[in-house]
């Protein structure tokens, strides 16, 4: 798997105004955490960072969310994956993203999305219905061997038949 880079800024804690400004300059707030131990108050460590908008919707369009990342922040360089992504329930757009950094010698667990490959002997010949249950399954593995997707071919399911994975 390839690691895609993706260049941050260091931030100061804001106010909601403040993020709310952050984000209409393009900027998405983010945070990354964990692998730096604990902090003096027993909490875990994290960075305050902000991505721009534009590049992190362009990755994540074409690599989708489940890519190993190398997070530029400053001159400092982490590999991470994102954990989690924030979006407006309305309009949909980012409004923050929690990145956690990854050790590349430790199984990390992961979602991977289920690509069905194939259309159903069923559904093709016989007229029924696909139900598509798991769109994702959870993957622990190396983040160098985290998969784009799972492929599951269908093409030789009739009716009645299911396929489990586990």
């Amino acid at each position: 798997m390839q690691t895609v880079i993706i260049e941050t800024e260091a931030r100061q804690p804001l106010s909601r105004g403040k993020l709310s400004d952050l984000r209409k300059s393009g900027r998405i707030p983010a945070v990354v955490y964990g692998g730096g131990g604990q902090s003096k108050k027993g909490e875990m460590h994290q960075d305050l960072v902000q991505v721009d908008e534009k590049s992190f919707v362009k990755m994540l369009n074409k690599e989708g969310s489940n890519v190993l990342l190398e997070l530029k922040v400053g001159a400092q360089k982490v590999n991470a994956v994102i954990k989690e992504i924030q979006r407006n329930y309305v309009t949909r757009k980012l409004i923050h993203v929690d990145f956690q950094r990854v050790d590349m010698s430790k199984k990390l667990e992961v979602s991977v999305p289920v690509h069905l490959v194939g259309e159903a002997m069923g559904v093709k010949l016989n007229g029924g219905i696909l139900e598509h249950i798991t769109r994702e399954i959870r993957v622990s593995c190396l983040p160098k061997d985290i998969p784009h997707q799972v492929d599951v071919d269908i093409s030789k399911l009739d009716i009645g038949n299911g396929l489990t994975v586990a």
